[in-house]
This record gives C-alpha cells, sequence and structure tokens, in this order.
C-alpha cells in the first residue's frame, strides 16, 4: 500500500509539472506596432537572426509602404514609399547583413515595385510596369542576397516570376 501512494504521489507530482512546466514555456505575446492611423493592411513578418521581428505593411490612411522592426525595446518605424497609393500586397525578406527586402504593388499606376535598405537609405525600383502586374507578391532572398519575387498579372491571369541576374 506504500509502494502504491509512493508511486501515487511521484505521479501527481510529475503531472502537476508537466503541466505547469506547458505554461511556463509561454504563451502569445501581443502587442501594438504601429496606431497612427489606419495602419497595418496587407503585413508580412521576417525574423532577424537574434529573432526580432520586421514587418513590411500599408499605412491604409496615407496609402504608404512602411517598415518596421523591433529593436529589443521598441518598434522602429520608417515610410519606406510614400508615392501616391502604394504599399499593397508586401511581402519581406532580410538579407545576410539582416536589411530588409520588400516587393509590393504600386495601385496607382498598378506596377511591381522592389524596395532594399543598403544600410543608409531605402533603393527602390520599378520591376514591370505593364499594366496590372505585381499583385500577390512573395520575395525570397538566395545566398547572395538577390530577390526572387512571385507576383500576379491580373490583365493575363499569369503567375510571373522576377529574379536577379
Amino acid at each position: 500500500m506504500r509502494r502504491f501512494r509512493f508511486v501515487l504521489v511521484i505521479g501527481l507530482i510529475f503531472a502537476t509539472w508537466q503541466i505547469s512546466s506547458s505554461f511556463a514555456w509561454g504563451g502569445w505575446i501581443i502587442q501594438p506596432v504601429d496606431s497612427e492611423g489606419t495602419v497595418g493592411h496587407y503585413t508580412s513578418i521576417a525574423l532577424d537572426s537574434s529573432d526580432y521581428p520586421h514587418i513590411s505593411y500599408q499605412d491604409y490612411g496615407n496609402e504608404d509602404l512602411k517598415y518596421a522592426w523591433w529593436d529589443g525595446k521598441s518598434w522602429i518605424i520608417q515610410t519606406v514609399d510614400s508615392e501616391e497609393a502604394v504599399g499593397k500586397h508586401t511581402s519581406i525578406a532580410l538579407d545576410s547583413s539582416g536589411y530588409p527586402h520588400i516587393s509590393y504593388y504600386d495601385e496607382t499606376v498598378r506596377d511591381l515595385k522592389y524596395a532594399r535598405w543598403n544600410g543608409t537609405d531605402w533603393i527602390i525600383q520599378t520591376l514591370e510596369s505593364e499594366e496590372a502586374v505585381g499583385e500577390f507578391t512573395s520575395i525570397a532572398l538566395d545566398f547572395s542576397d538577390h530577390a526572387h519575387i512571385s507576383y500576379g498579372d491580373w490583365r493575363k491571369d499569369d503567375l510571373k516570376y522576377a529574379g536577379w541576374d
């Protein structure tokens, strides 16, 4: 009988430890990143080597492409492109230096655009300027930090690819 009680007590201790340790690993942390106006449309996220999040998104109220990243203490926010109605369908990737590369749609002229941070400034390019291209973008970087982008051509109902040669 003593042995049964001992095994039962050990079993209860183990079960309690298992349940409490599963909660000790944490849960979701929810916090505002940018709350200035109507923001947070068309988001995309990437993690850097410190597991800090970097987010591209559209400021819908101003129709700008914005970029936010966590520096370990607070959120830093930049406007990347504010040329008319931009920033839809963003996709973000980080290069080997931790610099962001963002593909996105320019709704005003209906083009595919690409922005990258060079450590000092945002370099912005229009990659394809035929009408109605560049929606639903997705970006990835290769081992040389060259961008590869898939996107839709609404006019032709085609899937397209753009890659640095």
